[in-house]
């Protein structure tokens, strides 16, 4: 469970109790959290019970809250980065894995926002002050950090990646005409293809999303082995009906076919995994870059306001400090209240 257990020392007192040490360059901060001021057990196999799971919780709480106020002592240029890794700082909850990229933000930093009333009136907030677990934008980076990139361009693809995904989950683009745009090349420097699977007795991702149906072999004689959208919960054989066969040798039939009706919700899955494939190899074909949308909310994305995707422009507070990232010249912060809104960008600012 743990490598080693460390023993009760008498001298040292809890983070944040009157007698606690350290922390002198952060008073209101507190030493970090010591494990040993918090498990009393002798975390020997056998004797590990609910109050040692108590204890044990209670630690890790109490260190996830030190060092998430430490690094926005550090993003607000409040503590030097060298003392709070000192102190036991774990730069990593910048975004990072290189402390070499721990540094005061450039000058300009673009952002693109699926909530644009919203961070005007209150400003940028991480996924976790909102309490969300995939973002309603792209969905990558880190819960407790927020993402821009120095490069107006690239925030410029993304912005318009998102009114393109937005508009096909809501119908107002349709696969035939994103298709049309793969096939001929429209805004890149070659043609590329999205669509994957299908065959004789399969169907496609463009199928799928034409259709609402999807057509599946069955398997040893039984209907296909296909799941609910995000649940282990297999799709019960009444939901499929015979469709046809899969021709084998001189014609003759190998397997039977079965087809069943897709609920809305596998629809829309299905049109985001056909868009991140656009966006992908239309960046490869030469296109604009892909704007990587990763673990979003495909259902909160698609019910948003258009009006509410937006592109901002911040400058950084004096002495704000951010992660720089590898890729798409991004920069993450761990607070919004480091940057100021300099403008509202228009598409074609």
């Amino acid at each position: 469970m743990y490598s080693r257990i460390l023993k009760a020392n008498p001298n040292h007192h809890p983070a944040g109790t009157p007698g606690g040490k350290g922390g002198q360059f952060a008073p209101k901060l507190g030493p970090r959290p010591k494990f040993e001021d918090y498990y009393t057990g002798t975390g020997k196999y056998g004797d590990i019970g609910e109050k040692d799971y108590q204890e044990m919780e209670a630690y890790r709480t109490a260190e996830k809250a030190w060092q998430a106020q430490m690094t926005q002592a550090v993003a607000r240029g409040q503590i030097p980065i060298t003392d709070a890794y000192r102190e036991g700082w774990s730069y990593t909850e910048m975004g990072t894995h290189d402390i070499k990229n721990v540094r005061e933000l450039p000058p300009e930093l673009y952002h693109v926002t699926t909530a644009r009333d919203s961070v005007l009136a209150l400003g940028l907030k991480t996924r976790d002050e909102l309490s969300q677990y995939s973002g309603k934008g792209l969905g990558g980076g880190t819960s407790s950090t927020i993402s821009f990139t120095t490069n107006k361009q690239i925030a410029r693809d993304i912005f318009r990646a998102m009114k393109i995904a937005h508009r096909f989950l809501n119908d107002k683009i349709s696969v035939d005409t994103l298709e049309d745009a793969a096939h001929t090349g429209a805004g890149a420097d070659k043609p590329w293809t999205a669509n994957e699977g299908g065959s004789i007795a399969t169907s496609s991702l463009v199928d799928m999303i034409r259709t609402g149906v999807r057509i599946e072999r069955g398997t040893f004689g039984d209907t296909p082995s296909d799941y609910r959208l995000h649940s282990m919960e297999k799709i019960p054989a009444s939901e499929w009906e015979p469709f046809g066969y899969v021709p084998g040798f001189e014609g003759n039939p190998l397997g039977r076919t079965y087809r069943r009706k897709l609920s809305p919700e596998e629809v829309d899955s299905f049109k985001m995994q056909y868009m991140k494939r656009w966006f992908a190899f239309r960046e490869a074909a030469g296109g604009p870059s892909d704007p990587l949308f990763i673990f979003n909310d495909t259902a909160g994305f698609k019910k948003i306001p258009e009006s509410q995707i937006s592109m901002l422009k911040y400058k950084p507070k004096p002495k704000a400090i951010g992660a720089k990232v590898a890729g798409m010249e991004e920069w993450r912060t761990s607070t919004g209240d480091i940057v100021i809104l300099d403008k509202i960008l228009k598409d074609d600012d």
